[in-house]
């Protein structure tokens, strides 16, 4: 394995240690989301590590259906911290359904893509040093996927940012923390999606 695969891996292991020991410390709805959070997170570097040292396309496109067990999930349980940051009740229940939807969704659409090829139209591999990396064209459904994430990352910055903003000072920065945090990955995946990203 190459140390990019290791990396992921270790950074899997560590999303559910957070996961875990966040929902030892409290039980709200904050909490919940922050878990479900690092758990999706956990199920995609796990399965992007083990995807980068896939010694055949038939191996990248289990360890890419591992990945898609978390990854439609990042949307709503972003959201849902976000909103449980900015008000403890979390989200409410006329909204979670609608939510939901798209998630179930993007995990039906990419678990059954090989038999109707609309979130990738094809799929294959090159070897690039240590690393076996995916070359993918997108679908419309994978288009979807992407405007649906996207649009839960931007309200969730923009509930962080009204929390920030109407925060007592001494939450403040820990609002502030979670904003920037969340901007830089969030920043890197535009560069991505722009097509600006290396390899």
């Amino acid at each position: 394995m190459s140390a990019a695969s290791i990396f992921l891996v270790v950074s899997a292991v560590l999303c559910v240690v957070l996961a875990v020991y966040g929902r030892l410390q409290r039980q709200d709805a904050f909490t919940t989301y922050y878990a479900g959070l690092m758990l999706a997170s956990a199920t995609y570097a796990i399965g992007y590590g083990f995807e980068l040292a896939a010694p055949s396309l038939e191996y990248m496109k289990r360890m890419l259906q591992l990945q898609y067990l978390g990854i439609p999930f990042l949307s709503i349980t972003w959201l849902g911290m976000a909103w449980a940051y900015f008000d403890p009740k979390g989200l409410p229940k006329r909204y979670r359904l609608g939510l939901l939807l798209p998630c179930l969704a993007t995990l039906v659409a990419f678990q059954t893509n090989d038999a109707h090829r609309l979130f990738y139209t094809s799929l294959d591999f090159v070897r690039l040093d240590d690393w076996s990396v995916a070359v993918a064209v997108k679908g419309p459904l994978y288009w979807l996927h992407i405007a649906y994430l996207n649009l839960c990352i931007a309200a969730g910055l923009l509930l962080f940012i009204r929390a920030w903003r109407q925060s007592m000072l001494i939450y403040r920065a820990q609002a502030f923390c979670l904003l920037m945090g969340s901007l830089f990955p969030w920043g890197f995946h535009l560069f991505y999606l722009a097509g600006l990203s290396p390899y």
